[in-house]
């Protein structure tokens, strides 16, 4: 079922410089308070970094109260947002704005990436240039400055705004909830906002740690398999080849192939190596270790410089063990220089 509702409410935050435990967590906490007819997730990213620091969205969702289906329920909102993404690819950081006729009644949808800030009904009276423009300066209050998408008719006249204005014309766009329907049935990507999966699929949809364990085992195997594949073309072409999904994503070459193909062998014998990852993460966020390389040999072992000070800091934590300081440590009597060490963390 493909809901078309003005009774739908959407609103985005951006969470500023997180790693993306700490914008689990965030999305944990808020999923807690949640009412009924709410939703809450975490928008993708073009790609996801574990350990780096970076700018996260939060997409919340208030539902109309009177929903009843047997089937899945998706929103047309989510529904074109990919659609435009089709047209015009959107990345996580792009501004997009859809302006089109649904039924005699002027549909206008915005956000950034895939999340929605603007949903709009208006009738076929309004001018849809006019329109656009009015979105384009309501998009600045949420921190749009450069440039925006807009998927609209090819009959639009310009748009005045300091605003760089990207025009995606949708052609034989006369019946564009027909459209937008169609292809719907055609992209099974598009996720619902309700499903009525049977009880297992509802677990793994809802249980966010589960679903990461999941994608988390399937990728260990996929990638697995794919070194052979790819192990001949890294050789012969001498070029990066990458291995990714939505949780992790490898570069490998002819020089870091069998370093790679050891971590594999050695992450798929944890059952939960996201929790030990995490827990790096945290404790190098806490201790503010910058890690020069990534060491992994039954537990993981970080190669970094610490000052004297730092490292007798250290020795006292319960979930650090410093295993080896580089031949020439602290060779000048009050020196506190930095100096080449191994950080295993249990």
């Amino acid at each position: 079922m493909l809901l078309n509702s003005d009774e739908v409410k959407f609103s985005l935050e951006k969470l500023t410089n997180c790693s993306f435990f700490d914008a689990r967590k965030i999305l944990n906490c808020k999923k807690k308070i949640l009412q009924e007819r709410e939703k809450v997730f975490l928008l993708p990213k073009d790609r996801m970094l574990f350990f780096e620091k970076s700018d996260y969205y939060i997409q919340k969702i208030l539902l109309p109260s009177d929903i009843k289906a047997d089937d899945d329920i998706f929103l047309t909102e989510n529904v074109v947002a990919e659609f435009c993404n089709g047209i015009s690819e959107i990345g996580e950081g792009d501004w997009w704005i859809y302006a089109a006729y649904h039924v005699r009644k002027l549909r206008i949808i915005a956000g950034i990436g895939k999340g929605i800030i603007l949903s709009r009904f208006l009738s076929e009276d309004f001018g849809i240039s006019d329109e656009i423009e009015k979105s384009v300066m309501y998009l600045q209050r949420f921190g749009m400055t450069e440039r925006v998408k807009i998927f609209s008719y090819p009959f639009i006249g310009n748009i005045s705004s300091k605003i760089i204005v990207e025009n995606s014309y949708i052609e034989n766009f006369d019946d564009a909830e027909k459209i937008i329907s169609e292809f719907l049935l055609n992209n099974s990507k598009i996720k619902p906002v309700i499903s009525h999966k049977n009880y297992i699929e509802k677990i793994l949809n809802e249980k966010v740690l589960c679903a990461i364990a999941f994608s988390a085992a399937l990728l260990l195997f996929r990638i697995d398999k794919s070194f052979e594949n790819c192990k001949n073309s890294v050789l012969s072409l001498e070029k990066n080849v990458r291995a990714e999904n939505d949780t992790i994503s490898l570069e490998i070459n002819d020089k870091n192939f069998s370093a790679t193909k050891r971590f594999i062998d050695a992450i798929k014998t944890l059952q939960n190596p996201l929790q030990l990852f995490h827990k790096t993460s945290e404790i190098c966020g806490r201790h503010r270790l910058q890690i020069e390389q990534l060491l992994f040999e039954k537990q993981i072992k970080i190669k970094t410089s610490l000052s004297r000070s730092k490292s007798e800091k250290l020795k006292t934590c319960d979930d650090i063990v410093i295993e080896k300081f580089s031949s020439d440590e602290y060779e000048e009597l009050g020196s506190n220089k930095k100096v080449g060490s191994i950080i295993c963390i249990k």
